[in-house]
């Protein structure tokens, strides 16, 4: 028996489409998370520290992380036919594999440079006096703390909400369809990790098949009316739980945004969308790294702001460029690493691969 609509309904493949849209520009916001970091005496006046660190590379990014929880839930599928145990396993692939094996190596990394003298380019020795045990636990964060590789801590929550996925939609299909965001918005008040709640949304989104298409031409309300609150919350005081939710109908408003691009400006951006679960998992250590290096360098002249962006940039093209080779020469390694995101066939890709074929298990939504 299904447990969700038929994922060949129209408001399905619609808000699909906007999905695979987004996963391109929110990886971005994901690495600028982990390029801006500035000191305070960088920015020229309050002003330009306000709308650049505060919140177009404070708020606005952090918020996207959450949205993949969003995501996640409403690509979520799961029939009592094909098997619960079964789609568990698949995540085991999908995303336990590739965490282990990002933060085994970047714990190694971090231990190496423990061996060597402090320099201002290294990062900071994260094992200072720990047994053991502690190091384990601190690269894997397994006492729910960040992980070695930070921006995993997403994959790790994530495998944790698919434990408990059977409960969450369990819950979704007897609640009355008006108190379900009703009661997600108010706990989130009382919550410190949202992430179970916003992935649940997105469940009740997918069990609800919920329509976006007639409020497309909204789209300037979705996108202006959340950026007028994340500047002036600045002033009035910043409520993170309502930040995190009014970000939902932000993002949803850049979708419909992108989906008026031209056909072939889409297809591109769904392509590019395909490198997003390798860049999330590799950006945080290159990102840092440069920005080390831009500090040494005082930015080389340029304006502290403009240098993010270079560093987001080539960021991004060092790590793509690294998948580029490493697909060539160690496909199964990239397999590996990408939890079969990249399955090991010939470099041409069909029709279908261009549209943005669909995902039903949500193994593409990091």
């Amino acid at each position: 028996m299904a447990l969700f609509p038929s994922s060949s309904s129209t408001a399905f493949e619609d808000i699909s489409r906007k999905i695979y849209l987004l996963r391109l520009p929110l990886i971005f916001l994901i690495v600028f998370i982990h390029a801006r970091y500035m000191e305070i005496d960088d920015y020229p006046d309050r002003w330009m520290r306000l709308l650049s660190e505060s919140v177009l590379l404070g708020k606005v990014p952090h918020c996207a992380v959450i949205f993949f929880f969003v995501i996640s839930g409403y690509l979520f599928t799961w029939s009592e036919k094909s098997g619960y145990l079964n789609l568990i396993q698949r995540k085991g692939y999908t995303l336990l594999i590739p965490y282990v094996i990002w933060n085994t190596m970047l714990m190694v990394v971090h231990l190496l440079c423990g061996l060597l003298p402090y320099k201002k380019l290294l990062p900071a020795f994260k094992y200072a006096g720990m047994t053991p045990w502690q190091v384990v636990v601190r690269s894997y964060g397994l006492d729910m703390g960040m992980p070695i590789d930070v921006p995993l801590w997403y994959v790790r929550n994530l495998l944790l909400l698919f434990l408990v996925a059977p409960l969450l939609i369990w819950l979704v299909r007897r609640l009355p369809l008006w108190f379900t965001p009703l009661l997600l918005l108010a706990a989130s008040f009382f919550m410190e990790d949202c992430s179970v709640l916003f992935f649940t949304f997105g469940l009740f989104c997918r069990y609800w098949d919920i329509d976006l298409r007639p409020l497309s031409k909204w789209w300037p309300l979705f996108i202006g009316a959340p950026l007028c609150y994340f500047i002036t919350a600045e002033f009035t005081g910043v409520n993170w739980p309502l930040m995190l939710w009014i970000s939902v109908p932000f993002y949803t408003g850049i979708a419909m945004l992108l989906q008026r691009l031209p056909n072939h400006m889409q297809k591109h951006m769904i392509h590019l969308g395909e490198y997003s679960f390798w860049i999330y998992c590799s950006h945080a250590p290159v990102a840092t790294t440069l920005t080390r290096i831009g500090r040494s360098l005082n930015y080389l002249g340029m304006p502290p702001v403009f240098w993010v962006g270079v560093n987001c940039v080539v960021t991004v093209a060092i790590i793509v460029s690294c998948l580029w080779v490493m697909r060539r020469i160690m496909p199964g390694c990239v397999a590996l690493l990408c939890g079969s995101r990249f399955p090991l066939r010939s470099r041409k890709k069909s029709s279908a691969d261009d549209e943005g074929k669909h995902d039903p298990n949500g193994t593409q939504a990091a």
